[in-house]
């Protein structure tokens, strides 16, 4: 469901544990199974650095009625609240990819 759902740029913030089409964000350790792409593996890798920092109390909630006059601590991942943007090889410039949006649709091409 996370996956479809990321893939249409609307991540489901209630399912934390998913990266929508990258896989699972949990162990929060800086390993994953290297069999998808070098752009998903390096995008499952930053949603996971981000989701550690939530967990730590270091990222704040910056979105919604109750984070209008100062950040609010959010221990589980805000998945809504993030866009990715790969810069190099080829740059995204036209627009930035949701946590969990496939790949098909935004990267895979722009590897070398």
């Amino acid at each position: 469901a996370d996956a479809a759902s990321s893939t249409l740029g609307k991540p489901i913030d209630q399912l934390f544990w998913c990266a929508g089409s990258w896989g699972h964000l949990y162990p929060l350790s800086g390993h994953t199974l290297a069999f998808g792409s070098l752009a998903e593996n390096t995008s499952h890798l930053a949603a996971r650095a981000i989701a550690a920092q939530h967990r730590r109390g270091l990222a704040r909630r910056t979105m919604g009625n109750s984070a209008l006059c100062r950040p609010v601590i959010e221990p589980m991942l805000p998945k809504s609240q993030y866009k990715m943007s790969m810069f190099f090889p080829v740059p995204e410039t036209e627009s930035a990819h949701v946590i969990g949006e496939s790949t098909m649709k935004w990267g895979e091409w722009r590897t070398i």
